[in-house]
């Protein structure tokens, strides 16, 4: 888990796009625990794997793929209003998955088309760009900022223990 600084993978769109008639919808489940455990999202796509079972065929072993992107920060979202934050966040997201499953520029994929009762946050991108991070420059600064904490913790309890030692004098 997120606590025991271990890797967790959560896939926002969370159900199948069959051909069902249900309207697909984002949810921001993903943003929710990226926010509750200080992570970052990272958005992915899986290549060919709708290849493996076709409706009618036989099982397929075909070469399946993982591509990621770039990370994603909550905290590069805070020029919304607290509310939409998440919802920003994961619309983001999913935009950045979607141009990496097309191999098109996220600005090219049409978000309106693919989640058509979700509020489109295109202009509010292009209005207030989302900073762009590699991955060892987020890694770097998780480390940086566990250091720091550790580093802090360590001076607190060093100056509790002398606090204690100044104020219980020793007798002879």
């Amino acid at each position: 888990d997120l606590k025991n600084r271990e890797l967790v993978g959560i896939l926002p769109e969370g159900t199948r796009r069959g051909k069902s008639s249900r309207t697909p919808e984002l949810h921001a489940g993903a943003a929710f625990i990226a926010k509750m455990g200080h992570a970052p999202l990272l958005p992915m796509t899986v290549r060919n794997a709708e290849l493996v079972k076709q409706k009618g065929q036989r099982i397929h072993f075909p070469k399946i793929s993982v591509q990621f992107g770039e990370p994603v920060l909550l905290e590069d979202f805070s020029f919304l209003p607290k509310d939409e934050q998440q919802e920003a966040c994961t619309w983001y997201c999913m935009r950045e998955c979607f141009a990496l499953s097309y191999r098109i520029p996220a600005e090219e994929v049409d978000m309106c088309a693919l989640f058509p009762e979700t509020k489109d946050y295109a202009e509010t991108f292009r209005e207030h760009p989302i900073p762009q991070r590699t991955t060892q420059e987020v890694v770097q600064r998780i480390k940086d900022e566990r250091e720091a904490k550790e580093a802090a913790k360590a001076e607190a309890a060093k100056a509790d223990a002398s606090k204690v030692e100044t104020a219980s004098p020793l007798t002879p």
